[in-house]
């Protein structure tokens, strides 16, 4: 393959990635694709053609980096640096952006999606990874592979673009015409692929190959059967119509900024309970007449051995206020609470009364725990109403039978470092061993870290809380922060599979309707999920009663004004539903849990027995046909592969008698025998023997099993699922 062959084919490959990435005009338009796609594609063949036209084997692999290094360089200057990302930004960052989120929010959007730098980006890449591969596939194996790489571009782009004004039929029409093109302009050299490094690909053939029309053709209707099929089932995919109009915020799978200028928020919060002790500032208002002892602010789940985040993502808050997966927990009391939060509050969270159902009054997204943030990343200077569901049990009695929730979904709850000591796991142990119910083993382990000696480092700014300093503080100093208590205890309870988080949150204790909360009064707390309560609040610091961990308390409701007498009772409405006897919960339990039993194993008796019960009612039809004297049995062995070679979809014709088989030469041998036996049976006056008849059943297996390995897949999907009639 000489300079001019690399060229030519690498020209023919251009011209057909060009012709399949115009669909992407239904998606950006006309402007950003012949000026920032078409452009890439150009570049990325010029660059694999210059590392190429050598005309050498190993040559391949250099024109495959140069091409690449084009595509990168070609992305950055045509997509990142000259076009703003969805935050208005330009920059280096929106091309690794747009790697990631590119695609995601093409998906997202309506048609037309919206052109910035993550967008553009990732339908360059799309692209120009594409024709790449089709300059390697055009030579190094037969130039018609080629089309493989170019039918993904089109496909893709087509899918994507659902939805748009501009029918596909043009763009597929562009298709066919540039892999046509590109066909005229491939060489029809030999291949050798078997060839050492270094050496020439190979040398043109100058005379005609017969069938090369023939190819031709093959290769252009292969293009427009793509065509035609993609155009016919690419609007099934609804990829670019169903999805609401694009949103620069990303009201689905958002994740917060949670820049504190170098701080997470548990640090943060330690730091007020430290630092600004004598100088604390307002961080929010709160207002009744529902308001609960403490309000959440941050949620954090992950813990890497260092510190603690959240990686969950935030859905904007619906009509129907936050969706909650699974059933109303027991014991809870809704209620409503007011929030004004001050200019000082940093971060993106927004202070929420424990179990949010509804945000009114303000834009703001919830994850799946329903933790709170708000709609543009600012906390502060907010004013909205908080719905709720607070923990109220009127007996602590149902917390005897409660169990950690062991769900697939919080694995991430009960992960522990690398490297976890083994002294903590001991200690844990150690501590819960004198309770039996898991309530009391975690109030065994909370009350262990918050007696004495251990007491809290108030004047201390070191907030450590990687594993060394957590044992420090548990085995050596029993001296800490509240936060490192805190992670102490999670972790200890994870050690000992319950899963546990970390809230961040503030104590509202007061009286009256109207509360102001200061820096001070933030807490740093664990809860572990438990069934029937959800998320229980825990106090293992020295001080987290007097700082007002909302820890579990026996409930009373308010009490009411007795009526008249000669009036009806009312019913209070702030009161919460009388929940069922405790003592019924194990019935539930073992009720679930028989049922939990009972579908698996008869899922699995079914996938078993009914194989079973196929091949029985085959044997049962095979043996009611196998019945009576000789003769009988033979032709009985007849009936049976007629009507089974009938079910498999190979029917013998029913005019033609078993002579007529017998006597045909085309007949295959054992169908033949069979029939020149069932002929005797019928008509000789001779009288066949037992041994004849097995003779005949064993020729009606062989034709019947010969029949199942040449029929289609559905007649054998038939034969081994469904049983046999007779």
């Amino acid at each position: 393959m000489t300079r001019m062959d690399v060229v030519r084919r690498t020209v023919a490959v251009g011209i057909m990635c060009l012709g399949a990435t115009a669909v992407f005009i239904r998606l950006f338009g006309y402007i950003p694709v012949f000026s920032r796609l078409y452009p890439v594609i150009i570049l990325c063949c010029v660059g694999y053609a210059l590392g190429t036209a050598g005309g050498q084997r190993v040559q391949r692999g250099l024109g495959a980096l140069v091409g690449l290094l084009t595509t990168v360089i070609a992305s950055v200057v045509l997509g990142a640096m000259t076009i703003q990302n969805q935050d208005g930004n330009v920059g280096l960052s929106s091309f690794f952006g747009g790697l990631v989120e590119g695609f995601g929010i093409i998906i997202r959007a309506v048609v037309p999606a919206p052109v910035n730098a993550e967008t553009i980006t990732a339908a360059m890449l799309l692209t120009a990874y594409g024709t790449l591969v089709a300059c390697l596939l055009v030579t190094t194996f037969v130039p018609a592979a080629s089309l493989v790489p170019a039918s993904v571009i089109f496909i893709v782009g087509l899918m994507l673009s659902q939805g748009s004004a501009l029918p596909p039929i043009p763009f597929a029409a562009v298709f066919i015409a540039a892999v046509v093109a590109a066909l005229a302009l491939m060489p029809a050299a030999k291949q050798q692929n078997r060839i050492e490094d270094g050496a020439e690909f190979a040398d043109v053939e100058t005379a005609k190959r017969p069938g090369r029309p023939l190819r031709v053709g093959m290769v252009s209707m292969a293009a427009l059967l793509v065509a035609v099929v993609a155009a016919a089932l690419g609007p099934m995919a609804q990829i670019g119509s169903i999805r609401p109009p694009f949103d620069p915020h990303q009201k689905d799978n958002f994740r917060p900024d949670t820049d504190l200028d170098g701080d997470d928020v548990v640090s943060l919060a330690t730091k007020w309970q430290t630092l600004r002790r004598e100088d604390p500032f307002e961080v929010f208002t709160v207002t009744g007449p529902e308001i609960p002892g403490a309000v959440n602010w941050a949620i954090n789940a992950k813990y890497d051995g260092v510190t603690w985040s959240s990686l969950t993502t935030f859905d904007q808050i619906g009509e129907d206020g936050i969706p909650y997966e699974g059933p109303k927990p027991r014991f809870t009391i809704d209620g409503s609470t007011g929030f004004e939060t001050g200019e000082l509050l940093p971060g993106p969270w927004l202070p929420a009364s424990y179990r949010p159902t509804n945000v009114t009054g303000q834009v703001a997204r919830a994850d799946r725990e329903a933790t709170i943030v708000a709609g543009d990343d600012k906390g502060a200077g907010k004013t909205y109403q908080v719905d709720f569901r607070a923990l109220a049990m009127r007996s602590l009695a149902p917390l005897a039978t409660v169990r950690p929730v062991d769900r697939p979904e919080f694995g991430t709850l009960r992960e522990l470092p690398a490297g976890f000591p083994l002294e903590l796991r001991y200690f844990a142990q150690s501590a819960m061993s004198t309770q039996s119910t898991p309530y009391a083993k975690l109030e065994a382990l909370a009350d262990v870290l918050s007696a004495p000696p251990y007491q809290e480092a108030n004047d201390s700014i070191d907030n450590a809380l990687d594993v060394a300093s957590l044992t420090d503080l548990v085995i050596t100093s029993k001296e800490g922060t509240q936060a490192q208590y805190a992670t102490a205890f999670a972790l200890m309870a994870r050690s000992q599979g319950y899963p546990t988080r970390l809230v961040v949150g503030f104590s509202t204790r007061g009286k009256a309707a109207t509360r102001t909360v200061k820096s001070t009064d933030v807490l740093v707390y664990p809860e572990v999920e438990l069934t029937k309560v959800g998320w229980v609040p825990f106090a293992p610091g020295p001080r987290d009663l007097a700082r007002g961990v909302p820890v579990v308390q026996r409930f009373k409701p308010p009490k009411q004004d007795k009526p008249p007498k000669e009036s009806p009772s009312p019913t209070p409405t702030e009161e919460p539903t009388p929940t069922p006897s405790p003592t019924k919960e194990p019935e539930q339990t073992e009720t679930r849990s028989l049922t939990a039993l009972v579908l698996p194993v008869a899922g699995l008796l079914l996938v078993v027995g009914w194989p079973v019960l196929v091949a029985w009612r085959r044997r049962r039809v095979r043996g009611r046909y196998c019945t009576g004297d000789p003769d009988e049995r033979v032709e009985g062995a007849w009936r049976y592969v007629r009507t089974t070679r009938k079910r498999l979809g190979q029917a013998l014709a029913d005019t033609s008698s078993p002579a007529a088989y017998a006597a045909d030469p085309a007949t295959e041998r054992g169908l033949s025998s069979l029939a020149a036996m069932t002929e005797t049976a019928m008509y000789a006056p001779e009288q066949l023997t037992d041994s004849d008849a097995d003779q005949a059943w064993t020729l009606a297996d062989g034709v019947v099993a010969a029949a199942v390995k040449h029929a289609s897949w559905s007649r054998k999907l038939r034969w081994w699922l469904l049983p046999q009639r007779r």
